[in-house]
């Protein structure tokens, strides 16, 4: 399965590459050197980094099975010689530079999943027509999404996942200080967010056979950063 290519960093001579994910067998094709992180979230792999790759934790580690990409020193003071001597690598500070194969643990995989429970509010719908409402939670690790049919209260449709933004750290500090280095990262981040909610409201329409234009009401709730 081919993935979306990631930009390089600036400034670096960039290099074709290929790089094979696995165990899902996923093949991402780009220019080189790029950040792990990156390439594997464009194939909808996204690598924990719960330290927001301050190389603190270790947490993130995958291993290299195919690819001559050497340890570097932070791999070295955290994993050790006998485990970089393996394959293991920090996924937050590998960079992808040579075509190669890298298996990516459960343990290093950010993943989630919310519930809304079967009721929602009960809201008058405006007019005569039936009434639908989108209930949003913008968590920091996760997002999550509830159709809910207004009048009834009945929870029609749900969808979560991993908030995205998790790939520019796992907390909020991480992502503010990432998006301050930068003033386009502020609209990154924003715009992925956009992207995923949009589509796991996409997701609980199609699965309630309810139109966009059905929609009466969204309500969405987070912690002050989130909103922000």
């Amino acid at each position: 399965m081919p993935c979306a290519s990631s930009a390089p960093p600036r400034g670096e001579r960039v290099t074709p590459i290929t790089v094979r994910f696995l165990p899902e067998n996923r093949v991402w094709r780009g220019e080189g050197p790029a950040e792990l992180f990156l390439a594997a979230a464009t194939c909808d792999i996204l690598v924990e980094q719960p330290c927001g790759s301050k190389t603190v934790c270790g947490k993130c580690r995958v291993r290299v099975l195919e690819g001559d990409l050497p340890p570097g020193p932070a791999d070295l003071r955290l994993l050790g010689p006998e485990a970089t001597a393996a394959g293991w690598r920090l996924g937050c500070r590998l960079l992808l530079y040579t075509d190669a194969t890298i298996e990516i643990p459960p343990a290093a995989r950010a993943v989630a999943a919310k519930s809304f429970g079967d009721e929602g509010p009960l809201l008058d719908p405006p007019g005569d027509a039936p009434g639908y409402g989108l209930a949003i939670d913008v968590g920091s690790t996760t997002l999550a999404v509830a159709l809910v049919e207004l009048a009834g209260g009945a929870v029609l449709a749900t969808a979560s996942q991993l908030n995205p933004q998790v790939r520019w750290g796992g907390d909020v500090i991480s992502r503010i200080h990432w998006a301050q280095e930068n003033p386009a990262r502020a609209r990154e981040l924003h715009d992925v967010l956009l992207r995923a909610l949009d589509d796991l409201a996409g997701r609980c329409l199609a699965a309630a056979g309810v139109e966009r234009a059905q929609l009466r009401d969204v309500a969405a709730v987070g912690n002050p950063t989130m909103l922000h």
